[in-house]
């Protein structure tokens, strides 16, 4: 574990400024495959830069907060209460897809966990509330634990867990586990935010998004891992939604294939979900520090806009669609959210590091207006 109060390894250095206007121009550049004239949808959020609390505004203006939590979310329990790890009578590992932790503030963070014996095929873990204990500590020992709880992992949220650890200190790392029966999870490693306005000198994140299984390995996922960041940032397109083969390849041959079907529906979604993260080099990055998260097209439909699909499905039929990736997407990452109602769900929030850094996690395709293309090219004046 890194000493959050060591200094960082030379690197090379950058203004404040310079840092700054390199992250904002970074974000706003999150792929859109086929289309080359979509940009983010933006706005004024309304939210303080001295708030360390993600905040949203609903497009109609009316406050709402992203801290709401699902039901199998829990606040940290005294760390001095002994714990055991709830009884269960399965025989094979149930944390198949790792761990992962996100949406830092100064004192709490969401760890992250789903529970699948049969990752490929829905999880297979039953149609029952199945308890786990869960874990935050000082040292990756965990002979200094300073959080734990048991939470219930629902299955009509794919058995998955948010749990929001709070109570932490400010700027620090933590390590965290996951334990059901005689299994335990991978330890992650995960850290707070420094308060907002604290002086601060540096942060170091990742950025990334466009990781189609099939065009690609995820070597830079384990390199990443590797980096000491305070935090990674993913720009969208986490899985692709497109059958073997279907999705257009641009350079090179495939180097694997999607073992389904273009996906529609929920449990399809959550295959695909498990295919990705099921990769030793995604869960490597996931469990070296926390990640801040935003979607784009390809987690639902191809170049969607809206309740628009690609191939113009009747907008009713398309948003059940939407729903089902929407739930999908949730169930796999750490983000402080509430679980989607429908097709519906407001991502876009922020986070503040410091007196440095306030990070806007936008979305692109929930807000915006149907693209004036189907993707083809569209010269510039005067550009040939």
């Amino acid at each position: 574990m890194t000493d959050s109060s060591s200094p960082p390894p030379p690197r090379p250095w950058l203004s404040r400024r310079a840092f700054l206007a390199g992250l904002v121009a970074t974000a706003s550049a999150a792929c859109a495959d086929n289309d080359p004239t979509a940009a983010p949808s933006a706005g004024d959020d309304g939210t303080n830069p001295e708030d360390s609390t993600p905040s949203t505004s609903s497009p109609d203006g009316a406050d709402t907060t992203s801290s709401t939590t699902q039901e199998t979310t829990t606040t940290s329990e005294p760390a001095a209460e002994e714990l055991e790890a709830p009884p269960w009578d399965g025989r094979v590992d149930p944390f198949t897809l790792g761990v992962a932790s996100g949406d830092p503030l100064s004192s709490s963070v969401i760890l992250w966990t789903r529970l699948a014996v049969d990752p490929a095929n829905g999880g297979g873990m039953g149609e029952d509330p199945i308890d786990v204990l869960w874990e935050v500590a000082a040292d990756d020992t965990f002979a200094d634990v300073v959080a734990r709880g048991v939470t219930a992992a629902q299955p009509a949220l794919g058995h998955s867990l948010h749990i929001d650890a709070d109570g932490l200190d400010p700027d620090t790392w933590y390590s965290y586990r996951f334990r059901l029966g005689d299994f335990v999870s991978p330890v992650g490693r995960t850290r707070t935010f420094p308060e907002p306005g604290a002086p601060s000198d540096f942060l170091r994140i990742g950025v990334s998004s466009c990781q189609n299984f099939e065009q690609g390995f995820y070597g830079a996922h384990r390199h990443l891992a590797a980096e000491e960041l305070d935090a990674m940032v993913w720009l969208g397109d986490y899985i692709y939604e497109s059958g073997p083969t279907e999705f257009p390849i641009e350079v090179g041959d495939l180097v694997r294939v999607h073992d389904g079907p273009e996906v529609a529906d929920v449990v399809d979604y959550r295959n695909r979900y498990a295919l990705y993260r099921g990769d030793a080099d995604i869960q490597m990055n996931h469990a070296a520090q926390p990640w801040i998260v935003t979607w784009d097209d390809h987690e639902v439909d191809n170049d969607y806009a809206d309740e628009i699909s690609e191939l113009n499905d009747p907008p009713a039929e398309f948003l059940d669609r939407r729903a089902a990736g929407y739930q999908a997407w949730y169930e796999h990452m750490p983000v402080r959210l509430g679980p989607p109602t429908g097709p519906d769900l407001v991502i876009y929030r922020d986070l503040v590091w410091g007196d440095l850094a306030q990070i806007f996690v936008l979305d692109g395709r929930q807000f915006r207006d149907n693209q004036p293309t189907d993707g083809e090219l569209i010269p510039f004046p005067g550009v040939g």
